[in-house]
């Protein structure tokens, strides 16, 4: 009968385990062992499949709520390791009790996500700041250009608010100089831009007041 595991042992094997972990999830034994001289291949196995397994299956967050430290690290990693998530849990620590499956699992929703966050956010957006956003490898919800173009809308309907009788269309036209005063919301605007977002949020309100006065 072998002599029980000891803390040491049982944290080396944790480690060993998880650095050897493959592509196809199975562990390399062979370099486990290597490393894990006070054990057997065979008891290293026994010990990691009736015991150890479980432990780790808590360890590895099945039902992991992600934080926004993780979220960031997995998005910059998966960008410069070009979503190699072998790599990335072989090399920093704070992926290492996540399987490979976990991580490709959630740069997926992660990807989703941030499309999905783009086209709710369009109608605040020029397309050269969609090009931008589409373009940048870090994620958006803080991005300068959300944070700006959120502001845009607003600016937006203060201006058509000099419209007048938006049914009856008065013709005012906007004097790009007053929205150029705006600069903080509308410097990377070109003028041919800034009247075409103006006239699209027009032709939206007044789409919006027949559709309430039908």
């Amino acid at each position: 009968m072998s002599k029980s595991w000891t803390q040491e042992e049982i944290q080396k094997l944790t480690e060993l385990t998880l650095k050897y972990r493959q592509n196809n999830e199975q562990i390399n034994w062979e370099s486990v062992v290597k490393q894990m001289v006070t054990r057997s291949e065979a008891q290293c196995k026994s010990y990691y499949s009736n015991i150890l397994k479980k432990q780790l299956n808590i360890q590895t967050r099945k039902n992991h709520t992600w934080n926004k430290t993780e979220i960031l690290s997995l998005w910059t990693l998966a960008i410069n390791y070009n979503a190699d998530f072998n790599q990335i849990i072989n090399n920093f620590e704070v992926f290492r009790s996540f399987t490979i499956k976990q991580l490709q699992s959630q740069w997926n929703q992660l990807q989703t996500r941030q499309k999905l966050f783009i086209e709710r956010m369009k109608s605040y957006l020029t397309k050269e700041d969609q090009i931008q956003l589409l373009s940048n490898k870090q994620l958006l919800t803080d991005h300068f250009y959300l944070r700006i173009g959120s502001q845009r809308k607003p600016v937006i309907q203060k201006l058509l608010e000099k419209s007048g009788d938006i049914v009856n269309d008065n013709g005012y036209e906007p004097d790009m100089s007053e929205i150029r005063g705006y600069e903080a919301f509308f410097g990377d605007f070109d003028p041919d831009s800034l009247l075409e977002y103006y006239n699209n949020e027009l032709s939206r309100r007044k789409l919006t007041y027949l559709k309430q006065t039908d």
